[in-house]
């Protein structure tokens, strides 16, 4: 039997399993004190706790006990709070009436220290609380909830050890490090391939949705591109339109100012004639789809348009212009119907941005979508502040930013 000052000086988890201890706790002894009155008391905090007398020293100390010179002494018992992990097993009928063992791994401390050394067998008393703990648990699951719990089942016997009171009362169990179950094993394994096949159908169907939608975002892509590929063809139609109507206008006053030339250098009076070409001229001005030639709106056709409108295309490309250098943008192009500016392609050395503007815009944010020539593509949001950050000069500086970042990820 290990001698008082051994005790003092050994392991706490060799002194608890001298004879005498209680596996929680070392048997009791007297402190080594000098001259028998004095002594000092260590007490690894965090690791053990000291109990002197049923009270707890908590922490190191000097010690005087003036008693023993009267014939009284005093004892003390040193207790691990940290134990080893206790594992334990327990038997029971499932909820479906199918036999069961589930074994687990319980870490625990001690925080009652004067009520686990006060007791004969803690050790034993927590072994079998928990073996009827986890029997009862048993028998409120089904054979395949227990099979395949995992980290389901650790949580809920974690919760369920936590509404024992005489557990409570002097440790606390701070995690169920495993539960493995133990059974039929044709059975288990049956569960087990059931449990796997409903994760592999339940990642089918999350693939299946996620490939719906992106086949939608893919479907609005390509919306917004044929929208603004159609502006772009009606654009370069009408400006080819407009070059046929001035080239014809640019030939009709060349022709009219030679044939008067011709006039005047014959010796008649052009007076009358120039009247005539100057009429010609202004019927043609003024009607210009006479001839096959095609009526193209004038800056006039844009006067019903609220005050600003008919300039804003015009305005969002100088502010493009301004930029085009700083950012090293390769082209842009504001495309525009009826005077409101629906969208803009601006082209970037690696990439694309497409803005696509509704009806009420600049009041409304646009929608930007960056391409990349590998087919990736995405949406950034752009900060828009109707009359404060609403132009698309300022939106490109902060898109082509992150685009350009992500390009380089």
């Amino acid at each position: 039997m290990a001698t008082n000052r051994q005790l003092e000086s050994m392991s706490i988890s060799e002194a608890v399993r001298q004879p005498g201890g209680n596996g929680l706790a070392s048997p009791a002894f007297q402190a080594s004190l000098f001259f028998g009155v004095l002594g000092w008391q260590n007490v690894e905090s965090g690791v053990e706790a000291l109990v002197c007398d049923g009270e707890l020293v908590p922490h190191t100390r000097t010690m005087a006990d003036f008693m023993r010179l009267l014939g009284r002494r005093r004892f003390v018992r040193r207790v691990m709070l940290r134990p080893a992990p206790l594992e334990v097993s327990a038997a029971a009928l499932t909820s479906d009436q199918r036999q069961l063992t589930l074994t687990i791994a319980v870490k625990y401390e001690v925080t009652n220290p004067v009520h686990v050394a006060s007791l004969q067998s803690p050790l034993s008393e927590l072994t079998n609380l928990a073996i009827g703990t986890v029997a009862e648990y048993i028998r409120t699951k089904t054979f395949g909830e227990l099979v395949g719990g995992g980290d389901a089942t650790r949580a809920r016997l974690l919760e369920c050890f936590g509404h024992v009171t005489s557990i409570r009362d002097g440790v606390a169990i701070l995690e169920i490090l495993k539960a493995e179950a133990v059974g039929d094993e044709r059975l288990i394994e049956i569960e087990r391939k059931t449990a796997e096949a409903k994760a592999a159908a339940a990642l089918v169907d999350t693939e299946w949705r996620n490939h719906v939608i992106e086949a939608g975002y893919q479907e609005q892509i390509r919306r917004g591109q044929a929208a603004i590929e159609e502006e772009r063809a009606q654009r370069e139609h009408a400006r080819d339109m407009e070059k046929m109507r001035l080239e014809k206008q640019a030939g009709l006053i060349e022709a009219g100012i030679a044939t008067l030339g011709q006039v005047a250098a014959s010796g008649m009076d052009p007076t009358r004639l120039t009247q005539e070409v100057a009429n010609l001229w202004r019927e043609q001005i003024q009607n210009p789809g006479q001839d096959g030639v095609k009526e193209i709106a004038s800056p006039k056709a844009t006067a019903g348009l609220p005050e600003g409108k008919a300039a804003l295309a015009d305005t969002e490309r100088t502010a493009l212009a301004s930029i085009k250098d700083s950012i090293k943008m390769v082209s842009y192009e504001v495309i525009e119907s009826q005077g409101r500016v629906k969208g803009a392609l601006i082209q970037m050395s690696g990439y694309e941005i497409v803005f696509s503007c509704d009806e009420n815009y600049p009041q409304a944010r646009p929608l930007v979508t960056v391409r990349y020539p590998d087919g990736r593509s995405l949406q950034p949001q752009v900060f828009w502040v109707p009359g404060i950050s609403n132009s698309l000069a300022q939106a490109v500086l902060v898109v082509a930013s992150h685009a350009q970042r992500v390009s380089g990820s």
